[in-house]
């Protein structure tokens, strides 16, 4: 199995990856991260590392933002709902997601 990513960037400057998996010859692709900061929206993956500290990555593991967990809800059928706050290209945001290697889908602040 091999592993890579593709990043494309669009005339108003948002940057869009595109993660690819390949298998026994066969390529399978789907939207990794996006940061589009004049949009307001950013997207990646929520990393917490052995120290316990929590940080937005690309699809490849790139470091895009630090992550502050400022609370934990419970969802449907009790699952457990982490919601995240950052600070990027100045401006605040706020997301929520499953937790540790779950995609996170983030806005700016109000």
């Amino acid at each position: 199995m091999k592993a890579r990513s593709h990043w494309e960037t669009t005339a108003d400057g948002a940057r869009h990856e595109l993660g690819i998996v390949e298998v026994n010859g066969h390529e399978f692709a789907a939207c990794g991260s996006t940061i589009d900061a004049s949009a307001g929206v950013l997207v990646g993956y929520v990393h917490v590392g052995a120290d316990g500290v929590a940080t937005l990555t690309t699809w490849d593991g790139q470091h895009i933002c630090p992550l502050y967990k400022s609370g934990e809800s419970r969802g449907w059928c009790r699952s457990r709902i982490t919601c995240w706050r950052a600070t990027f290209a100045g401006k605040r945001w706020h997301g929520r997601n499953a937790g540790a290697s779950m995609l996170l889908r983030m806005r700016t602040g109000r």
